[in-house]
């Protein structure tokens, strides 16, 4: 006995209907299913949907709306208000356990959309560098005339490891000075590989600059986000890795250690 259903498949189930299929359920039977859909798809063809919403993008009820216009908004931002300053948000109060910072710090690996990610494709004065904090970094110097180098020297860290400081510091004699490091967030193998070097090479001075610091020099919002006048620049232009506006003239690499 075949399927009742047209799949052509032998009957193995009686459903509660009489008929017989080829699965439990008519909606496991592969005919049962392609019909269902064609008759789905022709139900709306020439119908409007009943909410009206066919064909169009869903839009916020209240988008545009404000406190002053709609009541509704007004009693919804109030009702939050009120949440926020009797229970004080859900973390008010409260610090990430180590646990959980590897956790968040395990999660965002690879993570694009994280406001310190290194980004291969921002360009200061035709210099490819790995985040825009850093570009913001590149443009502070030079408003200060700050001589500098970006990722000039390698050093050898941990067994085959190296590691690479982002800024290299010089004075107006080009005698080298420090170097300053840009990180948003440490991931576990950079964090090894900046402590190693500390361990290393103890004579070379070393900057760490992170949130509170760029905040500090008013380079990033407080979410993270660049400050107007220190934003990315773009590809396209060439310029000598020491920066053109800093004057002086090319150290050697021979002057760091």
């Amino acid at each position: 006995m075949l399927c009742s259903y047209g799949c052509n498949q032998e009957a193995q189930f009686q459903l509660k209907n009489k008929k017989w299929c080829c699965s439990d359920s008519c909606n496991k039977c592969p005919e049962s299913r392609r019909k269902n859909k064609l008759r789905n798809k022709d139900i709306w063809k020439n119908k409007s949907h009943p909410r009206g919403m066919l064909g169009k993008h869903t839009i916020a009820w209240n988008k545009g709306l404000t406190k002053e216009t709609d009541i509704r908004v007004k009693i919804t931002g109030e009702k939050i208000k009120e949440c926020f300053q009797k229970n004080g948000g859900t973390f008010s109060g409260k610090k990430h356990t180590q646990e959980s910072k590897d956790k968040i710090g395990k999660a965002l690996l690879g993570n694009n959309h994280a406001k310190h990610q290194g980004n291969k494709g921002v360009f200061y004065k035709g210099i490819q560098m790995d985040s825009s904090w850093e570009v913001a970094v590149a443009k502070y110097l030079d408003e200060h005339n700050i001589i500098w180098k970006y990722e000039e020297k390698r050093f050898p860290v941990l067994v085959n490891e190296t590691y690479c400081p982002d800024f290299f510091i010089y004075n107006s004699n080009g005698q080298f000075e420090k170097i300053i490091e840009v990180k948003g967030y440490f991931r576990k193998k950079n964090k090894e590989k900046y402590d190693d070097f500390l361990i290393k090479y103890p004579n070379i001075k070393i900057e760490l600059w992170q949130w509170k610091e760029l905040r500090d020099r008013n380079l990033i919002s407080s979410g993270g986000y660049i400050m107007e006048g220190y934003t990315v620049g773009v590809a396209g232009q060439t310029v000598d890795l020491i920066s053109s506006d800093s004057g002086g003239s090319t150290p050697s690499p021979s002057t760091i250690l």
